[in-house]
């Protein structure tokens, strides 16, 4: 987060937040764009400028850091309820149980193919992933 322009959306969009299309930053194809476009700290030959980009404080990559530490301590009290719910048959299973975290309503899918777990909690800001 530290060197990436605050304005950045990631490569999966087709702009940023100021509007600047990757593709036309970066120049030539689109094959290999995301080497090319200093969004996310690149520097060097080949790297194109732009006017809006915008390292962020060392108070915003504080804030985000602890955003990201509050999530994965989330994260970390649901696995727990979530492991003992992976290994009850069948396999394949899919439940709403009381989220662990915040005690709104979780809701599990597991896959019958491997295995993994789907999870979504319907409170704003709580735990969310899939495997």
């Amino acid at each position: 987060m530290k060197d990436r322009c605050i304005h950045f959306t990631g490569i999966q969009h087709d702009a940023c937040l100021k509007h600047v299309n990757y593709i036309d930053l970066a120049g030539e194809s689109e094959f290999g764009s995301a080497l090319r476009i200093p969004c996310t700290g690149r520097t060097g030959a080949g790297v194109q400028q732009c006017p809006h980009y915008q390292v962020p404080t060392a108070e915003e990559v504080a804030a985000y850091e602890a955003e990201c530490d509050a999530y994965m301590e989330k994260v970390k009290t649901v696995l727990k309820v979530v492991d003992v719910w992976r290994k009850k048959l069948p396999i394949g299973k899919e439940e709403v149980i009381e989220c662990p975290a915040c005690n709104g309503q979780l809701h599990l899918s597991q896959s019958n193919w491997n295995g993994h777990i789907r999870a979504a909690c319907e409170t704003a800001g709580c735990v969310k992933w899939m495997e």
